[in-house]
């Protein structure tokens, strides 16, 4: 028994072979489609996709790195009768944490870029199956 699923493959033979067991039933337009949507045809929001599938299969750690952003102002006031001009130094910091996969994989900015494609991607086919 096999289940219709999207393929994320790194070749186009790779894809290939997963065109029976994984789009069994699938018309070839969209197989052509979601080919154009492989990795190795330059889509990257698919191959991250594929990266965090793997990673919650395998429960490997997510890290959180942290790091502080750092800026400031310097500002003159009027020179005095003596000759010394005051200057004012304003610093801020900010804290700000990335969550990310082992491998340096951000997370937050993925899940944005792969929220993109997904939708673009249902857009394209929304025509054929309508609106729920």
């Amino acid at each position: 028994m096999s289940r219709t699923q999207f393929p994320v493959e790194q070749s186009a033979d790779a894809f290939r072979g997963r065109r029976q067991s994984s789009l069994n039933g699938v018309s070839d337009a969209h197989v052509t489609h979601i080919e154009l949507l492989q990795p190795y045809n330059g889509t990257s929001w698919t191959a991250k996709l594929a990266r965090m599938s793997n990673w919650d299969k395998h429960n490997k750690l997510v890290l959180v790195a942290h790091d502080y952003l750092l800026g400031g102002t310097v500002t003159t006031g009027e020179t005095s009768d003596s000759g010394e001009m005051p200057i004012h130094l304003q610093i801020s910091l900010q804290p700000s944490l990335r969550v990310q996969l082992e491998d340096g994989l951000q997370l937050l900015e993925t899940l944005d870029e792969v929220r993109t494609g997904v939708a673009s991607t249902l857009e394209h086919f929304l025509p054929e199956f309508g609106a729920a």
